[in-house]
């Protein structure tokens, strides 16, 4: 599985050197842009399926309000 996913970056990067030239240049850029932006106040939504799980497995080990509103 592991060798299927460094595959698939390799390849997602051969496409990106292809559209943009050098990617270790673009991702300088667009880091510096991102750093940029998050000083001038900008928020970034964080669609990681990684924190995504993190989050769900520790809503599961705090027990859930079980207060009813009114």
């Amino acid at each position: 599985m592991n060798d299927e996913i460094l595959k698939e970056c390799r390849q997602a990067k051969e496409r990106l050197v292809v559209l943009f030239g050098d990617v270790d240049a673009l991702m300088d850029f667009m880091m510096k842009r991102r750093e940029q932006r998050i000083k001038q106040g900008m928020q970034y939504a964080d669609f990681s399926p990684y924190r995504k799980k993190k989050q769900e497995n520790s809503d599961f080990s705090t027990p859930p309000n079980t207060q009813s509103q009114p």
